[in-house]
């Protein structure tokens, strides 16, 4: 965002010299950033009344140097509109949306009956009204009789403002004359204190920040809190970057506002208006651009630190990945062995100091230099002096840092180091040790314990459900077999009683003997006509007793036997899916005690990749801010 101030100058010039006027206005156009400072009445006002702007101009245009110089209204602030940005609660409206139309029209009739200053009065009443409100709300119910209770702010046609040479006019006047804008000013919220101290709204703590910022732009911001001052405690640095209450605005909406500044100097002061005007346009352009800096070089500062702090947990995590490593930990036990290495000179070549380390334990350490890396970055051959003396008793690691950090470094590019690759240590530039690294993938974390915990007791809370479902189902067959025994004993209890069962059973007997037919020739049961008649006798007692049977309960049987079967293929698959779960179930308890015993190792590296991911982000978050954060720039149009 930028910030853009279109100045239209209004008064008697003498060109090639002095203005030799005492009024001046302009028109000020403001864009801003949100994340430089919030865009309303409140930090314009407490941003121009300042000591770094207007009591600057006055020390520097006017030769004023005494406090009460500044308690005359030398400028007035004049809130046009504003775009893209919300107003600051303290200067909009508290009428409900659906009364706006309503009370406009009723405000144009009292206009004609009573005149223009019975309109200007009554949005001044209810803009006062609906401030007190808000101020109630945050200072408790005593803020409209405090307000009430300040007789030295009332003055004849308006009241002055408790800034440095400053009085203050609502929103949207338009200002048809001096004489109109004069009555037209308000009282300063309290709590704006002299020389630009901040209010608890937050706009005038710009007054506060801005004031004392260098020693050459603040003559009273000691009095006013010094650089990043404030009123209350809110200045300072919590309240640059937003303190709690403080309208938050989006960084990504560009905020702006028109102003008009009117410049009015008393008798005694040298008639300057259009210089004083300017210089303090400018001090207000020096402000922000030292605002601007402040925020910048913040964020810098901020993202260096966050850099910072992404390396040394990348160390971490690499230093966890090593000790993960069986190999690693093996060359780690190496490297902290007491040696002897009294036969390097400082003469020696690095190839046959590195040669010495090698073979320093035994077995050997497996070293791999870089030499094209090293010789291409660093100019350093094989050939090249180790530059460090021998010592007959050292911590191996030592010898080997003390090595690579002692090569030479001519080009001033990032030195050479050393990294342990499983059972290898590689020794290199850092920009190829680390693009190398960047380009391996994570290394693998052991498997999770609380997952795998996670896991058993789904698995367990299935298997528990196949079991009360087998339980269910078993319990169940037991009493259908009950109720079906039960159903078969009363029907053989029904059939034993019934007389046409017991005939039907006594002829089926008598027809199997033998016989004779109509004309009194014996039969034999094998013949066709006995068969025939058995045959009959049987098929009648087998209706009978399923009609028995059926009166009995036998429809029931049918039923319960058709769900036994399908009890029986359930259970069936039940006990299949069982027997899976508590394979599966075992397995993730041999995981689980295994990873157990690894689960300090794993827990540290998966910290340390917690940790960067984190660092990461941030690094990543402050370095969209910084580019997002555009440096103000200042247009004057239509100046002397």
């Amino acid at each position: 965002m930028i910030i853009l101030l279109i100045v239209v100058l209004a008064g008697t010039v003498a060109w090639g010299g002095q203005s030799n006027t005492r009024f001046a206005s302009c028109i000020v156009r403001i864009t801003v950033d949100p994340a430089i400072m919030p865009l309303n009445m409140e930090t314009i006002e407490g941003l121009l009344h300042s000591s770094a702007v207007l009591v600057k101009a006055g020390r520097e245009v006017l030769s004023l140097n005494k406090p009460e110089d500044f308690a005359r209204p030398l400028i007035t602030v004049e809130w046009l509109n504003a775009s893209s940005a919300p107003m600051s609660p303290a200067v909009r409206s508290s009428r409900p949306a659906e009364r706006e139309g309503y009370d406009a029209e009723m405000m144009r009739q009292m206009e004609q009956i009573y005149g223009a200053d019975y309109l200007r009065q009554m949005n001044e009443e209810e803009y006062d009204e609906g401030l007190i409100r808000q101020m109630e709300q945050i200072y408790g119910p005593g803020y409209q009789q405090q307000m009430k209770g300040a007789p030295d702010e009332q003055k004849k046609g308006g009241t002055k403002d408790d800034r440095p040479g400053g009085s203050r006019q609502r929103d949207g006047a338009s200002g048809p004359s001096r004489q109109g804008r004069s009555e037209n000013t308000r009282t300063r919220e309290p709590g704006g204190g002299m020389y630009g101290m901040g209010t608890r709204s937050g706009g005038g703590g710009m007054g506060g920040m801005m004031g004392g910022m260098m020693s050459g732009m603040g003559g009273y911001g000691a009095s006013s809190g010094g650089m990043m001052g404030g009123y209350g405690g809110m200045g300072g640095m919590d309240f640059y970057y937003g303190m709690p209450g403080a309208a938050q605005q989006d960084t990504n909406i560009e905020q702006s506002a028109t102003i008009r500044l009117y410049v009015s100097l008393p008798e005694d002061v040298p008639p300057l208006a259009d210089e004083f005007l300017r210089e303090v346009i400018g001090n207000l352009r020096n402000s922000l651009s030292y605002a601007y800096g402040l925020r910048l070089s913040d964020l810098q500062d901020s993202l260096h630190h966050a850099e910072g702090r992404q390396q040394s947990v990348q160390t971490a995590l690499e230093t966890a990945a090593e000790d993960a490593s069986p190999a690693a930990r093996k060359v780690k036990e190496q490297l902290s062995t007491v040696v002897d290495l009294s036969a390097i000179s400082p003469q020696m070549p690095i190839s046959g100091a590195v040669d010495v380390l090698r073979k320093a334990v035994d077995p050997p350490l497996n070293i791999v230099v870089l030499w094209n890396d090293l010789s291409m970055h660093l100019r350093v051959e094989p050939t090249t002096p180790a530059n460090i003396d021998g010592m007959p008793r050292i911590r191996l690691e030592t010898a080997l840092d003390l090595l690579v950090k002692g090569l030479p470094n001519p080009m001033g590019k990032a030195g050479p180091i050393w990294k342990i690759k499983d059972d290898v240590i590689v020794i290199g530039t850092l920009l190829t040790l680390e693009e190398s690294r960047a380009s391996a993938r994570k290394p693998d974390v052991e498997t999770d314990v609380r997952a795998l915990a996670a896991q058993r007791t789904e698995l367990t809370r299935k298997v528990q459900n196949q079991e009360l479902d087998l339980a269910s189902m078993d319990a169940r067959r037991e009493a259908i077999g009950k109720q079906i025994a039960s159903i078969e004993r009363q029907v053989d209890e029904r059939l034993s009683r019934d007389t046409v069962t017991q005939e039907l059973e006594k002829l089926a007997q008598i027809y199997t003997k033998s016989t004779q037919d109509a004309a009194g020739r014996l039969i034999s049961p094998d013949s066709p006509e006995a068969r025939e008649k058995v045959i009959r006798a049987r098929i009648e007692l087998a209706s009978r007793r399923e009609e028995l049977s059926r009166q009995a309960g036998g429809g029931q049987l049918e039923e319960f036997n058709k769900e036994l079967s399908r009890m029986a293929v359930d259970q069936a698959e039940r006990r299949a899916q069982l027997g899976i779960l508590n394979d599966q179930l075992q397995g993730v308890q041999r995981q689980l005690a295994q990873a157990s015993v690894f689960d300090p190792q794993a827990a540290r590296t998966r910290i340390a990749q917690e940790a960067l991911d984190i660092a990461e982000r941030r690094v990543v978050e402050l370095q969209r801010r910084i580019s997002n954060l555009q440096p103000p720039m200042v247009a004057m149009i239509g100046a002397n």
